[in-house]
C-alpha cells in the first residue's frame, strides 16, 4: 500500500504520514514518550497546611484558602490538592463565579443585609403612601347645588332671610322655581344665627354670599374644618345701594366718598378681609385642606435612620467579633 493511499484511508495528510513512518523506523513506536510535565507549585508541608485550613473554615472555598496562606497558586491548584487528599467534601467549591455570592454566610452579612432591606422597605413605603395620598381624592356627592336641586332633593327644608332682596324677588313670583322655594320654604331673621342648624344639615338658608362667605370664615377659623357649602350656581345678581329720601342732601357726600372708595379697591380688600379663612373652604367638598408635598423631612424619617445606624451598629459589633474569633482558632500556618 502506497504512501497516499494510507494518506486517504486514515484521513490524514501525506506530510503526517511519513512523519509517522520515520519515527516508527527510528523508535520503533508512533506514540508520544512520557513526559515529566511541569513541577508541582506546592510542597507536601502546604498540601498538609491545605488540609488543615479546610478542616478548620469548611465553608472557605479554594480562593479564601490562597488567600489566608499567601500562596502563589491559583485556586484550581487549591482544588486539586484537595481532591488528591479526599478532601473534596469538606470544601464548598465554586466555578468560575467563585466571587458572586448568592446569599449571606455569616452573621454580619445577614445583619448588614437585613438592615439595608428593612430600610429600603420602610422607605419605599413612605413614599408609595406619600404618593397614593396625593392621587388618592374622597369621593364626595353633592346633592344640592342649585335652586332645582333644592326643590329636588326634598330632604332638606329650606329658608329665606326676612326682609331682604330674595325674599321680595321669591314672593313676587307667579309660577316656576320660585314660587316653589318661596311655597315651601321658611322664613328666618337673619341667615348667620342660623349657622349651627346650617352645619348640622337641619336647615339651608338663602342668603346673600357675603354672610355665607362670613360664616365658612369664621367657622374655620375656630375648627380649622370646611362644614359648609355655598352652590355652585348662584340664585341672581343684584346691585346694593343706599337709599335715600328723594332730595336728600347726603346723596352728594356718599357719592363723593364711596366712588373713590370703591374704584381704589378698598370696598372689596375690606370684604376679602372679613372673609379671609373662607377661601379654603371655597371649593368642591373632598378638595379641602392642605396639600401633601412630596418632600419626606429629616424629622420624618428619625426612626428610620436611627433603624438603619442601630443596624450598622450592631453589623459593625458582629464583624469585630468574628475577626477575633478568627485570630485565636485560626491554625498555625508555619
Amino acid at each position: 500500500m502506497s504512501v497516499r493511499d494510507i494518506a486517504r484511508g486514515s484521513g490524514y495528510s501525506i506530510t503526517t504520514v511519513y512523519r509517522w513512518i520515520n519515527r516508527w523506523q527510528r523508535e520503533g513506536s508512533i506514540y508520544d514518550k512520557p513526559r515529566r510535565g511541569r513541577p508541582r507549585v506546592t510542597s507536601s508541608e502546604q498540601d498538609r497546611q491545605i488540609l488543615r485550613a479546610i478542616h478548620a473554615y469548611p465553608k472557605q472555598d479554594p480562593v479564601g484558602i490562597v488567600q489566608s496562606l499567601n500562596y502563589r497558586c491559583s485556586w484550581k491548584t487549591i482544588q486539586r490538592r484537595l481532591e488528591e487528599q479526599g478532601a473534596a467534601p469538606f470544601a464548598n467549591f465554586r466555578s468560575e463565579s467563585h466571587s458572586i455570592q448568592t446569599e449571606p454566610e455569616t452573621g454580619t452579612e445577614r445583619i448588614f443585609l437585613a438592615t439595608w432591606m428593612w430600610a429600603g422597605l420602610i422607605l419605599s413605603t413612605a413614599y408609595c403612601g406619600v404618593l397614593t395620598s396625593l392621587l388618592a381624592v374622597p369621593k364626595v356627592s353633592v346633592p344640592v347645588d342649585s335652586l332645582q336641586d333644592l326643590v329636588a332633593y326634598k330632604k332638606i327644608p329650606w329658608a329665606i332671610e326676612r326682609g331682604t332682596f330674595l325674599h321680595q324677588v321669591f314672593a313676587e313670583a307667579t309660577s316656576g322655581v320660585y314660587k316653589m322655594i318661596n311655597d315651601g320654604g321658611s322664613l328666618v331673621t337673619n341667615g348667620y344665627d342660623e349657622r349651627d342648624h346650617i352645619k348640622t344639615g337641619r336647615i339651608a338658608v338663602l342668603c346673600d354670599v357675603f354672610t355665607m362667605k362670613k360664616i365658612m370664615s369664621d367657622d374655620y377659623s375656630g375648627t380649622g374644618v370646611c362644614n359648609y357649602y355655598i352652590a355652585e350656581k348662584p340664585i341672581t345678581s343684584v346691585a346694593l345701594a343706599f337709599a335715600f329720601p328723594k332730595g336728600s342732601d347726603l346723596v352728594q357726600h356718599f357719592d363723593r366718598w364711596l366712588g373713590p372708595l370703591k374704584e381704589s379697591g378698598l370696598v372689596g380688600r375690606s370684604v376679602a378681609s372679613l372673609t379671609a379663612n373662607a377661601t379654603a373652604c371655597l371649593v368642591k367638598p373632598g378638595k379641602e385642606g392642605v396639600k401633601v408635598s412630596l418632600v419626606i423631612s429629616l424629622q420624618d424619617l428619625a426612626g428610620l435612620i436611627i433603624l438603619t445606624g442601630a443596624g450598622m451598629l450592631l453589623g459593625f459589633i458582629s464583624l469585630v467579633l468574628e475577626w477575633l474569633t478568627g485570630v485565636f482558632k485560626s491554625p498555625s500556618m508555619n
